[in-house]
């Protein structure tokens, strides 16, 4: 039982005992505690894709303390959310996230920001920097339908911040959910769930791919 424990890391501390604890410690049973909200939400990110459950303690004065579901990811945010409240910016938020890991995960190159100011890269920007890194190293990965897909899509177009007016209603959502994920099989690996990475040089070949090896893009170097 993890309690609060890492109240004098710094973020990529953080991310880096998760991962410790997902790659060596998948077999053991491991209960996290906190009361800080950015760490929740970083833990959800990293580890709800490996079968983590989630729960958010709260007081009912009726009924005592209380212990419900949270949602892992913004795809669960809005699965509960729909039909019910506007998912528009939890939508643009889950492209921005999607596209941030995909970034980083094939070193795309992006305009200087300081500090906070680099975690607050629109979608528009960040595809377009996608598109320029696999325009010089995996040209005809730039061919695919989905780029064009949500070039014009309500994610993207016309968007100058989170707070767009502009809901996205009906069966717009599901699309875009269907286009996010789309995006995601390009750059993530169906077996192992995790990113083909810029780092990871498939030997023999002009190739790079995730960590167990199965999934790869054609990578000029």
């Amino acid at each position: 039982m993890l309690d609060d424990i890492v109240t004098s890391f710094d973020i990529s501390h953080r991310r880096r005992l998760l991962r410790l604890l997902r790659d060596e410690f998948s077999d053991w049973q491991i209960i996290i505690l906190t009361h800080e909200n950015i760490w929740f939400d970083i833990i959800k990110r990293e580890m709800g894709q490996h079968g983590w459950v989630f729960h958010e303690v709260r007081s009912d004065g009726a009924n005592g303390i209380l212990l419900e579901n949270s949602p892992a990811t913004l795809k669960e945010i809005i699965e509960q959310k729909k039909g019910k409240e506007d998912v528009s910016n939890d939508l643009r938020k889950l492209l921005e996230l999607v596209l941030k890991n995909i970034c980083q995960a094939l070193e795309v190159k992006v305009a200087f920001r300081f500090n906070d100011i680099n975690e607050k890269r629109l979608s528009d920007e960040l595809i377009s920097a996608l598109r320029s890194t696999l325009k010089d190293k995996s040209p005809d990965l730039l061919a695919t339908q989905i780029f064009s897909d949500l070039a014009g899509s309500a994610l993207i177009a016309n968007l100058v911040s989170h707070d767009n007016a502009g809901k996205i209603v009906g069966e717009d959502i599901d699309v875009l959910l269907e286009d996010i994920e789309k995006l995601v099989a390009l750059f993530v690996c169906e077996h192992c769930g995790r990113h083909i990475r810029a780092d990871i040089d498939v030997p023999g070949e002009k190739a790079i791919s995730c960590k167990c090896g199965k999934s790869r893009l054609p990578w000029k170097t």
